[in-house]
């Protein structure tokens, strides 16, 4: 199982409606998250 995620901007920097700066950087990044998960067959001791 597993998930990738693009996540760009076409300017880093955050603005308001009326262009002016806010100041706040957008992070911009690729991820990639894998999970795995193994079903070992149970042994039971012999009686």
């Amino acid at each position: 199982m597993g998930e990738y995620a693009n996540r760009n901007a076409h300017d880093a920097i955050t603005k308001n409606s009326d262009e002016t700066l806010i100041g706040d950087i957008v992070q911009v990044e690729n991820d990639l998250n894998l999970q795995t998960r193994f079903f070992l067959k149970t042994i039971e001791p012999s009686l």
